[in-house]
């Protein structure tokens, strides 16, 4: 009987921005990245800008996982890139708790913030 063996899990950082002007280069690099193992994390939180390509990137990102059946999952946010996902209404696509987005609730189960 064989097993399979799963490719070790792998951790990347995406530094500075995520915008049109790098959205090419960050493709090749985090889907090269999703190849080469089964379980990708991404860590955002260096981020410092973000446009509408940096999210569409994560959208691809995230779909191509789903399609190759491995593991994304976005390790860290900074505050632009949770501003990006919040304006699109993904925080709960890409997993983004409350907690992050300066949420929290009062006594009665309200949203405050």
């Amino acid at each position: 009987m064989s097993e399979k063996h799963g490719k070790a899990p792998l951790s990347i950082k995406a530094d500075d921005t995520l915008t049109v002007v790098h959205a090419r280069e960050m493709k090749e690099k985090f889907l090269n990245a999703l190849e080469s193992t089964d379980s990708l994390e991404l860590d955002l939180s260096h981020v410092n800008e973000m446009d509408t390509a940096g999210f569409q990137l994560l959208v691809v990102l995230k779909r191509e996982a789903e399609l190759q059946e491995k593991s994304f999952r976005i390790s860290g946010y900074s505050p632009a890139a949770i501003s990006v996902l919040k304006t699109y209404n993904m925080e709960d696509y890409f997993g983004v708790q409350d907690n992050m987005l300066g949420i929290t609730e009062d006594e009665e189960g309200e949203e405050t913030g």
